[in-house]
């Protein structure tokens, strides 16, 4: 079912928590803004007005806020991370100087984050200084600490219960992967092979959803 008809791009669309409104990033009034709409349909709700490009990251696990990336306020060339409540109202930075994606733990105490991205995403077998880690950041004291790696490009983190998938490619194709946080231990979820990367990973109530070649596979974490 067709939710949005703007002439512009809608792209990026979240599942909040409970199921019922789907957050993304549209072009509805002409600039890249935040908007929600519930899953039956409507008129979708702006909630960001920064002139600049304001991107759908996800929620916050209670469902009050949205999580977003935006470059008001960055004092570098990469965004930050914001939350912005669903009602409506001032965005607030999150507390650490840059986050190009990110994703909540389900208690809300910590946050999985790409710190910065690529200037040409497209890179296959990239190794150069823009590779990017999964990095967890403690939200109390902005302590934090990377998810282990070999030079990979990890990107798009989703926290479910104790395990973060992301994408990753060390083999030189985008592939999803998990990292448990109790045992510290990596494993292929759908394995980078062949020519062509998983191009988005986002997780809504009860999977993950994976899109690779023009085609969603569904994840069950089970």
């Amino acid at each position: 079912m067709r939710l949005t008809s703007g002439v512009g791009s809608e792209r990026a669309p979240h599942f909040s928590p409970d199921g019922r409104t789907i957050a993304f990033t549209g072009q509805l009034d002409g600039n890249v803004d935040v908007y929600v709409v519930p899953v039956e349909g409507g008129v979708p709700k702006r909630l960001t007005a920064h002139p600049g490009a304001d991107e759908c990251r996800g929620w916050r696990p209670d469902g009050k806020a949205v999580l977003f990336t935006s470059g008001m306020l960055s004092n570098t060339d990469h965004g930050r991370l914001f939350t912005v409540p669903v009602t409506g109202g001032f965005p607030t930075p999150l507390p650490f100087p840059a986050g190009e994606d990110g994703a909540f733990s389900p208690d809300g105490t910590r946050v999985a984050v790409t710190p910065h991205g690529k200037w040409q995403e497209a890179w296959k077998r990239y190794r150069g200084g823009q590779t990017a880690p999964i990095r967890l950041i403690d939200l109390k004291d902005s302590r934090w600490k990377d998810v282990p790696r070999e030079n990979t490009d990890d990107t798009e983190p989703v926290w479910i219960g104790d395990r973060i998938y992301y994408r990753s490619d060390p083999n030189g194709v985008m592939g999803v992967f998990s990292y448990d946080l109790k045992t510290g231990k990596k494993k292929a979820v759908v394995p980078g092979v062949g020519p062509y990367d998983v191009k988005t990973v986002v997780a809504g109530p009860g999977g993950i959803a994976v899109g690779k070649v023009g085609s969603v596979l569904v994840i069950d974490p089970a």
